[in-house]
């Protein structure tokens, strides 16, 4: 991989001056010995002198520094002498012993030493000037299987490296210069590899991840000895620039490294950069912090028709497969799946299409990256997203990702919506991708008009979108305006409305859900859409979106509000048993339920890792409205299912940060955290009342005792309403304090 980045230091200096290393560990090998036989014989012997002692041949040494524009190490080391330590080959020197330690001054970098004939390993020993005068071993370098004929000179060359006794350690400096508004994440890894099996150390400069939080500008104290350093950044369109350099950490001794980022530094292929990682024995993906993300998107931009087969031949290495166990929920191989087949649907569109003549070879191509075990079927809902669904060992995982590609969608003909939508039942061919445009300020159609019914055709896409401004399509009769059924996917896009029946518009309620999501189906809502006005009076259903076992709803943006659920129903949303809803943006405020004023999870799965939900905390037309007492005073939400908060990788991979139940104030989250305020920094029944509200399952909290406290068992209780795994620790800091029962 070319290094782009500007770098202080670089250039040859005196090896009085500076200690160099290279990506060579700590040694310049001369020949590889086939037993004891002199391989000078057979390509490049030396001349001899005629007139030479045959019992001895020279050696021309060299002692270098090794610099290399990768390589971070101190500045200056100033040596006072070298000690130079032959000691025979194995096996091959009979007769010969060790000879006496040779010393060479600081400034004998170069000169010949006389050996016996044979072959020697030469261990070169670097001394500074120690505590109290006495000479301080530094670095180290060997040089093995030097074969010395009689009359002869060979050459050689020592690189040395730190050398690394216990107890010794030095200062690892660094400062890293981007642009904070454009990264996402920075941080580092250090993994020593002059002893073998360690585990790479993870440092996080900017943003979440395995690590320790570190400081940039920072500085790190390290064991003397040899490093392999990472610096890895992310921008915000998830985008990397990795930069790999070998670190000398030499005893008592500070090594620094600086570097500028700019925009040029995340246009390395990212394919490169994860090829890069592999040494022809390991991956080193720790190292680099390359995650499933990235190999996601290597797919996307660095996958196709070409290099497909290599790059599979490649992932099917057996050192690769034992870093993938056989987990079908493991979120890398579920990347790499994802990658190939987009990947290989990025170069073709046709590929998106259900009769695709060739997909069932790619598929199978894919299905060799899990092992012979496995199963995998592909349902092309639409032309943004494709469910999967792999069976690895009779365990199933049904997951959605985003195609790279933006396909241009059919126009459909026609004047008015309910001319379009009657198109579309009539002509719609299966894997179709149709654009309905709206032109006029509103429209209004009865639930027979807006029927997206089409028979036994599937995989068909309805993107319905706004022309100009904001336009509305309100219902005109009692009952569903769109019911998403299985093998379609509906799109709300930009500058769309849909309007329910409510007293205020029509005199009346409606009896029904507005948008239903049925087993199968797909809705897609994005920013500019809305879901407005709906007073449904259907026992336990919803005012705006239903969602039923089987169904799926993404809301990318947009907004739902104003919409009204009597009995059990929920305002805003209601997410059934086996519905799916994810939400990564919009908001949902100013709704009005019996069971949750913005949500009611009764059996399915909310997934959150974007947007707001507004409760009772909220100002007058925002706040959503639970009817409900008690438990069921659920503003914001009510869950009776699982409600995860987390993050989306692109392709609807999940990463899950914490779990949630109930909340009846502002649930606001932003990648995947919960944005809630502060905890109390005193006053324990405080503290523990903010932990009962706000505490996320999977996590850990720590209440400090800023003073000694009097409690009573209802202000203790540690109940957090299904969030489970939480972890409270209490400590009085620095101060001894006491926590009395009253």
């Amino acid at each position: 991989m070319t290094n782009m980045l500007r770098q202080k230091g670089g250039g040859r200096k005196p090896l009085s001056g500076i200690l160099g290393a290279g990506l060579l560990i700590a040694a310049g090998l001369i020949m590889t010995l086939t037993g004891c036989q002199n391989p000078l014989n057979r390509v490049d012997a030396p001349e001899t002198d005629p007139g030479a002692d045959l019992g001895t041949g020279t050696l021309s040494l060299s002692i270098t520094e090794g610099r290399a524009a990768r390589t971070i190490m101190p500045d200056a080391i100033d040596f006072i002498r070298f000690d130079l330590d032959f000691v025979p080959g194995p096996d091959c020197n009979a007769g010969n012993s060790a000879l006496p330690t040779i010393e060479w001054e600081e400034d004998e970098t170069y000169g010949t030493v006389e050996l016996p004939v044979g072959v020697w390993d030469l261990t070169v020993t670097a001394f500074v000037t120690g505590p109290g005068g006495i000479p301080r071993a530094m670095a180290q370098g060997v040089l093995e299987g030097i074969a010395v004929q009689g009359g002869g000179t060979v050459q050689g060359n020592v690189m040395l490296a730190p050398v690394s006794p216990a107890g010794a350690f030095g200062t690892f400096r660094w400062h890293i210069r981007y642009d904070p508004d454009d990264i996402y994440f920075a941080g580092m890894t250090t993994t020593r590899l002059d002893i073998p099996g360690q585990t790479p150390q993870n440092h996080v400069f900017v943003g979440t991840g395995a690590g320790t939080q570190r400081d940039n500008p920072g500085n790190l104290s390290l064991p003397a000895g040899r490093y392999r350093v990472v610096f890895t950044l992310e921008n915000h369109d998830g985008n990397i620039a990795v930069l790999s350099s070998i670190l000398h950490i030499f005893r008592d001794m500070e090594s620094f490294f600086e570097a500028d980022f700019d925009d040029e530094h995340f246009q390395v292929s990212l394919l490169d950069i994860v090829l890069d990682t592999w040494d022809g024995y390991q991956w080193n993906f720790a190292d680099y912090r390359i995650t499933a993300r990235h190999l996601y998107l290597v797919g996307v931009y660095g996958v196709d028709g070409d290099n497909f087969a290599a790059i599979v031949d490649m992932l099917n290495e057996p050192a690769f497969a034992a870093l993938v166990p056989a987990n079908p929920t493991l979120p890398l191989l579920r990347q790499l799946v994802d990658a190939a087949l987009v990947g290989i649907g990025s170069e073709d569109a046709s590929f998106l299409s259900a009769d695709y003549e060739n997909r069932f070879e790619v598929t199978d191509a894919i299905a060799d990256l899990m092992g012979n075990d496995t199963a995998m079927t592909f349902v092309w809902t639409d032309y943004d997203t494709v469910r999967v669904r792999v069976t690895v060992g009779g365990s199933a995982l049904e997951f959605y990702f985003a195609l790279a590609q933006n396909i241009a969608p059919e126009t459909v003909p026609g004047n008015t919506l309910a001319e379009q939508l009657a198109w579309l039942r009539e002509d719609a061919r299966s894997g179709g991708y149709y654009l309905v445009q709206i032109g006029a300020a509103f429209e209004d159609i009865t639930p027979a008009q807006s029927s997206l019914a089409f028979g036994d055709r599937i995989n068909i896409t309805v993107r319905i979108r706004g022309t100009g401004a904001n336009r509305e399509i309100r219902l005109d009769q009692n009952g569903l305006m769109f019911s998403v059924g299985s093998g379609i996917t509906l799109v709300l896009d930009s500058n769309v409305t849909l309007v329910g029946r409510n007293p205020g518009r029509t005199g009346m309620n409606n009896i029904n859900t507005l948008v239903q999501v049925d087993n199968g189906g797909i809705l897609r809502m994005n920013a500019g859409a809305n879901i407005m006005g709906n007073a449904s009076t259907s026992g336990a259903g919803a005012g705006g979106v239903q969602v039923v076992n089987g169904g799926v709803f993404i809301l990318n943006g947009g907004y739902i509000f104003g919409n009204t659920a009597t009995w059990e129903g929920g305002g805003g949303v209601l997410i059934e048993s086996g519905g799916k809803f994810d939400m990564l943006g919009g908001m949902i405020f100013d709704n009005d339920g019996e069971l949750g004023g913005g949500i009611l999870i009764r059996g399915g799965t909310f997934r959150m890792s974007g947007g707001q939900i507004f409760g009772s905390d909220a100002g007058a037309g925002l706040a959503n409205i639970s009817r409900g007492t008690g438990a069921n005073a659920s503003a914001a939400i009510f869950n009776a299912g699982t409600f995860l908060l987390g993050t989306f990788d692109g392709v609807g991979g999940f990463t899950e940060l914490g779990t949630f139940i109930i909340s009846d104030q502002t649930i606001h989250v932003i990648n995947g955290v919960l944005q809630r305020p502060a905890m109390p920094s005193v006053g324990l029944a405080a503290q523990l009342a903010w932990l009962r509200t706000w505490a996320q399952g999977n996590n850990e909290y720590t209440v400090v005792l800023g003073r000694d406290e009097d409690i009573t068992p209802a202000d203790t209780a540690l109940v957090f309403a299904g969030r489970n795994n939480v972890t409270v620790t209490l400590t009085g800091g620095a101060t001894r304090r006491e926590i009395r029962l009253d």
